[in-house]
């Protein structure tokens, strides 16, 4: 090559050179927004209005302030959409979310299967609750678990709670009360009262810790205050018990139709209990059977149970103590026997 030649050619690439670098240098101090619209400087780690942290490369973050993925199309904590504009992201989430919260499971087992796919964290608990849970298909506590880590290692609260539970239960893993407390607490640290509650549980039976009624009522009572009606037919069982308060047999009844009137089906059970005995209420079986069909409506078998028997009998054989019952992580299971009068 001529030296004639080598200086257009070194001219060429200084040309360049010169019309690349405002480029990078613009590209550089491109200032960012953050999810609430405040702009900064490109150097800013954090938005100096509200704090918000900036994204790092191959990530994105909430409108709640929490980092993910860039892969995951849903927010691992609080299943916010990673765009708002994405219709198609928008209708996967509501399209599971309604059938699977109005508990129509095998509508919505498909579309939870395919937003856990893409990414849907809140949707990937959801499937674990499934095999735990035996929602409409057959049990399998080892696919749930797997499930359940996999959500609960991207931050999900319900995968944390739902790995507390297998630890607590034993389902798929050797049984460890200490790591469920660990998850639960993990769980209840971003507001899952399902966690709340089963803390409440390991307080009360001193699984894992030392048996303390006061502050299983006040787990009980920070899941009650988040809507959690399980935890509140758990807290007026504690007054019909006097477990770390004082009995108090109407508390317990009212607190019993609060829950009755979100939906409970064992405080309808209860309720029901009652007016079979003339528990603190007249005697009465029409008010009895009306509550026990409400329980028995949403699938509740003691209440069926109790039923049959009325329709046999024509009344509940009260020589026997009719059992309260109360939740236990999202199942019904024996609390106590207790004898009414």
């Amino acid at each position: 090559m001529s030296c004639t030649m080598k200086k257009n050619l070194s001219f060429l690439l200084a040309l360049l050179f010169l019309l690349y670098m405002p480029v990078v240098a613009l590209a550089e101090d491109e200032p960012w927004v953050c999810s609430n619209g405040h702009e900064n400087p490109s150097d800013n780690l954090f938005c100096g209005k509200c704090g918000e942290k900036k994204p790092q490369e191959g990530t994105w973050i909430c409108s709640n302030g929490h980092e993910n993925p860039m892969e995951h199309n849903f927010c691992s904590v609080c299943g916010e959409a990673q765009s708002v504009e994405n219709e198609a992201t928008e209708q996967t989430d509501i399209a599971w979310k309604e059938p699977f919260e109005n508990e129509e499971y095998d509508a919505a087992l498909p579309l939870v299967q395919e937003a856990s796919d893409i990414g849907d964290m809140e949707a990937t608990a959801a499937l674990a609750m499934y095999y735990i849970y035996g929602y409409g298909i057959e049990k399998d506590y080892e696919k749930g678990f797997e499930l359940a880590q996999k959500a609960a290692d991207s931050g999900n609260a319900r995968g944390m709670f739902l790995v507390g539970r297998c630890f607590d239960l034993g389902d798929s893993v050797t049984q460890d009360y200490t790591k469920a407390m660990e998850w639960y607490r993990k769980a209840a640290d971003l507001g899952d009262s399902w966690a709340m509650g089963n803390i409440g549980w390991l307080y009360h039976y001193g699984n894992g810790v030392k048996q303390d009624y006061v502050e299983a009522m006040a787990w009980y009572q920070k899941a009650a205050d988040l809507g959690n009606t399980n935890a509140l037919t758990n807290i007026a069982f504690y007054y019909v018990q006097g477990y770390g308060v004082p009995k108090d047999y109407v508390k317990a009844l009212e607190l019993y139709r609060k829950a009755a009137d979100l939906g409970n089906e064992l405080a309808m059970y209860n309720i029901g209990v009652y007016y079979v005995q003339g528990f603190i209420v007249k005697q009465n079986n029409k008010e009895a059977l009306y509550w026990l069909g409400k329980s028995a409506k949403k699938g509740y078998e003691p209440a069926k149970d109790a039923i049959k028997q009325m329709v046999q009998y024509n009344y509940i054989e009260l020589s026997q103590p009719v059992r309260l019952y109360a939740s236990f992580h999202g199942e019904t299971t024996p609390f106590s026997i207790v004898s009414a009068g």
